[in-house]
């Protein structure tokens, strides 16, 4: 990873500035840019995949049932259900594709399982 004088001195500012650097004007200036970039009006940037697959849980009211996560994956992927209020339910990996195995996810299916 490079980093220069310019960025530790701009990255200590912010750290100093206390516990607001999360909402700060960097991350309003950041997410412009990234609405620009991407031609959309909306943008939201997280400080972690934990809150970003929260959100998401939560902007499809996911806040009970049982919600199918693959097996192997960072702890987030799991943290995120149960933050929500929802319960994982693991399911295995394909070897090949190591994503989601179809056929263990349909075993993995009960009413409480909330899909659309």
């Amino acid at each position: 990873i490079y980093w220069d004088k310019e960025d530790i001195q701009t990255v200590t500012r912010i750290i100093k500035r206390g516990s607001y650097w999360a909402a700060g004007p960097e991350i309003q200036e950041f997410e412009k840019k990234l609405s620009k970039y991407f031609n959309t009006k909306y943008v939201v940037t997280f400080n972690s995949g934990t809150s970003a697959l929260h959100a998401v849980l939560l902007a499809y009211e996911i806040t009970s049932g049982e919600v199918i996560v693959p097996s192997m994956s960072f702890i987030s992927t799991a943290n995120a259900v149960f933050l929500a209020g929802a319960k994982p339910i693991f399911a295995e990996i394909e070897e090949k594709t190591i994503g989601l195995d179809p056929e263990d996810v349909r075993k993995k299916c009960s009413n409480k399982i909330l899909y659309n």
